[in-house]
């Protein structure tokens, strides 16, 4: 998600969105680029996506899905098309890297955010 953030438009909050499946959404929502990073407004999560209309009324969707589901789920705001390519999770990486949050290379990548089958029915979640 930060890595979408990071590929959409500099000066606009952004409403990170990736589809969760089954009318659910992984979202954050970031602040404007300052100082070559986003400041986190709201942190990762998974809701359903009519949830997130109220979230951040002024965020504008982001993400490689974004116009689908802004416009299934009926979120505020003109949607923007953006990747989390490898330029992307590089720029979320830099930072980190330059500060010595980290030196090891899979700390930085993408993680996958869904829940597994196992985890689900531990949560009580009915597939």
């Amino acid at each position: 998600l930060r890595a979408l953030a990071a590929a959409a438009a500099p000066t606009e909050t952004v409403l990170a969105l990736r589809d969760a499946g089954r009318g659910t959404l992984y979202y954050a929502v970031f602040g404007p680029l300052v100082s070559g990073e986003r400041p986190t407004l709201v942190p990762a999560g998974r809701a359903p996506g009519e949830s997130l209309r109220a979230l951040q009324p002024t965020a504008r969707p982001s993400g490689e899905d974004a116009l689908e589901l802004a416009t299934r789920f009926g979120l505020p705001g003109t949607p923007q098309r953006c990747v989390a390519d490898a330029a992307a999770v590089l720029a979320v990486a830099e930072p980190r890297f330059a500060r010595a949050e980290t030196v090891l290379a899979h700390d930085v990548l993408p993680r996958y955010l869904q829940a597994s089958a196992p985890e689900r029915k531990a949560a009580g979640e009915v597939d």
